[in-house]
């Protein structure tokens, strides 16, 4: 009989939780794996970290406290009662390696060994990672993309085999890569009054249509907010020249100038010239989207036909240095960039014969457009001249180095060639003339800032000479720094067997699958069209290709990466059938997991983002493969005092399902399986109560066993053949949120259930999901109060003026969100008409968010009759620690007035009109 796991019937979803947070707090608490290089997609390590953990735990086996396996698996504290303090005195877990030697004994004890792990759509590498941290005997990391796949080499099998050497030698040949690097660069990059720059600020000009006068693209002219630097634009025969100055802030926008020349003028900050990609000149002439895209690829065409490249209609405005002071640049400086672009003119035929620069054009994709309709339409013109004479210099000194080190030992030059490419590789990503200057921060905003190729209108260029917080030398030592974590959380990690490989997940899967089959299998598959990973790693892949070519020539051997079989939703490659592509993908990439997992097995599936129904699609894909799913978890990040999870950040709460191969070959009919859903769901909610579970992971906890008990009778068959399998699924899911909607409402309070349906909505949705929740969970809980006719959220929150819709972005995706509105708006919209009891709280809030007196607030608490307190009482704690709702702040400390000020005193009592004035105990006489 097959064990069941402990990760199928117990979480430590807010110990986790919290810890997931400490883990993302901020760069410098950082784990290695986040920036040894970018990577779109990377999930919480110490989330993950339990989820392998707990599958290596039977459910029965379990010998230790769970607070001792908090310990064992490196939470050295609570994390609980650290959050609620705000003071935390032991470490961040992820930074902690777990217990080895506890961890293997457990998988003896419920494996029979240690287990095997396959990824084979690994990315970053988190699951490969954690799984040799614990003592998995042997892991496998596989990826389709050769920029991932030089990550998981460098995360996964370089620590462990060469261990500190590879950090000697890395810093050593950097550093000779370093000293050359500024030794012929350094006539491009002078000193500033003997000064060393850190930054340079570049803004794009276009010439008005109309009148021919130079127009800065500039959204505002702050240079640093919290320095108080600004540019102040001077036009002069028509052309643009910048004056960097010190300011205060006035009112209305308008700031000062504090010192030098300029002292005493005062000017709009808040306005620029660029609105909505359309620019506005000095004298008011607008020149439309259209014409500032002709005008940029015109330019950079007819420099092209003179013989320049990295040419970008762009004028140097500012110069940085590293204790956020600017200035204005010097002659100096401006002949120095000069330089550099002549010198690249005469040098170009010379470099692009020796391979330094790639040539190949930007594709048209997805997230690619911007740039080129810009005319950056290859990839060196996403560049400026300077910065490709660094990336050509970096490429030769590589190389370099690999083959002094072949000469010796191949396999060991190829591990240091790539640390050293990925620290080129955060060079590029941090100097391209498609970054932008972060204003609050006075740092640079790296080119992958969001997913996509995005234009920006100013763009920053970083210092080659300047020591520390330079180019190269800072890259290299940020990616130092990654990989001496990296080796000191694998250290006697040596006997683990590691296999980093490299194709298609469908196929892989498969010819890698070791006798008997993994144990178990971890899916982080991409979601949709959220993230083009080939396309975005195109921008890498061109340059590391000039590097890598002869050492991966199986993954770096075509012209950009392969996309015909990346699982994702591409419509630019796959039009109209992109999301039934990447379904059918999925599916077949199911299928192989299924085959490649032995019979006892484990797929444990993180899904990004539980917004949305795509999920539901993933779980039936689970299901035709031949799973069933035994448990589903939520993972945060982001929580609020309470441990809630805080309104929109409920949206980006992870999904997490555990997966078995399903025993029975027949398939079920839908009434068996509803006979058999309503008693092992009741019981499912009530161990999750026991355990701790509230709101969204409640449901989520109940949802999963519905998923359970479907997926064992899957396919399930309708006997009077009305319902699809998709009509189904989703009636499961229904049927479960509703028990679980319920349980949560008794609890919170019995009386709620006496209520109408709208005021239930709106204090459930409250307590649930703060205010904000994704369209399909607000469509569940009206169901789940009886509403079924027509659209229910229409009905009972939309129609009502209860909320209204909005779009959230979601890691990349549009999602539709139900938004609850604050008293005060629906007061002042008119949305509250008395015919609900949520009007009647409502409408006294408002009374009082508006400096109105308690008097006035009591008489709409009267209309309440009897039962107001107890209402007041369920909203109090529906709303308690809620930030905000709305635009109305702190909405619990109003409540708070109610419930202490009018209902405790009996103040609604004495306000309310005589024909109600009645006691329920003088009515009953």
């Amino acid at each position: 009989m097959t064990k069941r796991l402990l990760v199928e019937s117990w979480f430590p979803v807010y110990e986790v939780g919290v810890e997931v947070r400490r883990e993302r707090a901020g760069p410098n608490v950082l784990p290695p794996m986040y920036f040894l290089h970018l990577w779109w997609a990377r999930r919480p390590l110490i989330a993950v970290r339990f989820l392998l953990a707990l599958s290596c735990l039977s459910e029965d086996g379990l010998t230790v406290s769970k607070n001792r396996l908090l310990r064992i698996f490196g939470v050295m504290g609570d994390p609980l009662k650290s959050w609620a303090k705000r003071k935390f005195d032991y470490p961040v877990a992820e930074s902690q390696n777990p217990n080895v030697y506890a961890c293997e004994r457990f998988m003896v004890e419920t494996w029979g060994r240690r287990p095997t792990l396959a990824d084979f759509m690994a990315g970053g590498g988190t699951a490969p990672f954690e799984a040799i941290r614990l003592g998995f005997k042997q892991v496998v990391a596989g990826e389709y993309n050769p920029v991932a796949y030089l990550v998981l080499k460098a995360s996964l099998e370089y620590p462990v085999k060469y261990g500190d050497r590879i950090v000697r030698d890395v810093k050593k040949y950097g550093n000779w890569i370093l000293r050359r690097l500024k030794e012929r660069l350094k006539k491009y990059y002078p000193t500033w009054k003997s000064e060393q720059p850190k930054a340079y600020i570049w803004v794009r000009i276009f010439k008005c249509p109309t009148c021919g006068i130079e127009i800065p693209a500039l959204k505002d002219l702050w240079l640093d907010r919290k320095k108080g630097y600004a540019l102040y634009p001077e036009w002069h025969d028509s052309k643009v020249k910048f004056r960097v100055v010190k300011v205060e802030l006035k009112r209305g926008g308008l700031a000062a100038v504090k010192e030098g020349p300029l002292r005493g003028l005062t000017f709009n900050i808040a306005k620029g010239y660029e609105v909505r990609g359309k620019l506005i000149c000095p004298k008011g002439h607008v020149m439309d989207a259209g014409k500032v895209k002709e005008y940029y690829s015109s330019y950079i065409e007819e420099r092209e036909a003179k013989g320049y490249r990295g040419v970008h209609p762009a004028k140097l405005a500012a110069v940085v240095f590293k204790d956020r002071r600017y200035v204005e640049p010097t002659e100096d400086i401006f002949e120095a960039y000069k330089w550099a672009e002549g010198d690249l003119k005469e040098l170009w035929d010379e470099l692009i014969a020796e391979e330094l620069i790639p040539l190949e054009e930007v594709p048209d994709g997805l997230k690619t457009r911007e740039p080129i309709r810009f005319g950056a339409n290859k990839f060196y013109r996403l560049f400026n001249a300077r910065q490709l004479l660094t990336n050509a210099e970096l490429v030769r000194l590589i190389r370099e180095v690999y083959a002094e080190l072949s000469k010796k030992d191949p396999e060991y030059a190829e591990a240091v060639t790539v640390y050293l490419t990925l620290a080129f590789g955060k060079l590029l990503d941090y100097n391209s003339a498609i970054t932008s200057w972060d204003k609050s921060q006075g740092s640079i905003n790296h080119t992958f800032d969001t997913h996509a190729y995005a234009w920006t209108w100013d763009f920053a260029e970083s210092d080659m000479v300047e020591e520390r917080k330079g180019g190269y030398d800072w890259a290299l030592g940020n990616m130092l720094k990654a990989l001496k974590g990296l080796v000191e959380r694998v250290k006697g990690r040596r006997d683990a067997d590691i296999r980093v490989v490299y194709g298609d997940a469908e196929y892989m899967t498969l010819d890698c699958t070791p006798e008997g089959g993994f144990d178990i299998i971890f899916m982080d598959p991409p979601y949709y069209d959220n993230v083009q990973y080939a396309e975005l790693s195109d921008f890498f892949y061109v340059w590391y290709k000039l590097i890598l070519r002869d050492i991966f020539p199986d993954m770096f051997g075509t012209p950009l990466t392969l996309k015909d079989e990346e699982a994702v939703a591409n419509p630019v490659r796959h039009g109209k059938e992109a999301r039934s592509f990447y379904e059918d993908k999925m599916l077949r990439i199911f299928r192989s997991s299924y085959k490649a997992l032995r019979n006892d097995g484990v797929l444990i599936l993180w899904f990004a983002h539980k917004a949305g129904e795509a999920w539901i699609s993933t779980v039936k894909s689970l299901l035709e493969a031949g799973f069933t799913i035994t448990a589903v978890w939520s993972i945060h990040s982001e929580m609020d005092r309470s441990l809630h999870v805080s309104g929109k950040a409920a949206l980006r709460s992870s999904l997490v399902f555990i997966c078995r191969k399903r025993k029975s070959k027949e398939h079920g009919w839908l009434t068996d399986v509803l006979g058999a859903l309503e008693p092992a769901v009741l019981k499912r909610i009530a161990e999750l109560d026991k355990m701790g579970f509230i709101g969204p992971d409640l449901i989520m906890g109940a949802i999963g066993e519905a998923l359970r008990i479907a997926g064992e009778k899957w396919p399930i068959k309708d006997p009077e053949g009305k319902l699809t399998t998709d009509q189904i699924l989703k009636y499961v899911i229904d049927r479960a949120s509703a028990m679980a909607i319920n349980h949560v409402m008794r609890k919170v309070s019995p009386e709620l259930e006496t209520f109408d349906p709208e005021t239930k909505f709106y204090a459930l949705a409250c307590y649930l999901y703060r205010g904000a929740m994704d369209y399909d969970d607000a469509r569940r809980l009206a169901l789940s109060l009886g509403v079924t006719t027509g659209d229910p959220v229409e009905s009972i929150a939309i129609k009502t003026g209860l909320a209204k819709y909005t779009v959230s972005q979601v890691r990349g995706a549009r999602v539709k969100v139900v938004e609850l509105l604050d008293p005060v708006e629906r007061v002042k919209s008119g949305m509250v008409s008395g015919q609900f009891a949520v009007d009647h709280i409502h409408s006294a809030m408002a009374v009082l968010a508006s400096h109105g007196t308690v008097e006035e607030a009591a008489k709409h608490i009267a209309e309440l009759g009897v039962n107001a307190t107890e209402i007041v009482k369920v909203f109090y704690e529906a709303m308690r620690g809620m930030d905000k709702i709305g635009g109305l702040e702190n909405p619990g400390e109003l409540l708070r007035i109610i419930l202490y000020r009018i209902c405790e005193p009996g103040l609604h009592e004495i306000m309310r009109p005589e024909r109600v004035r009645k006691t329920l105990d003088e009515y009953l006489r």
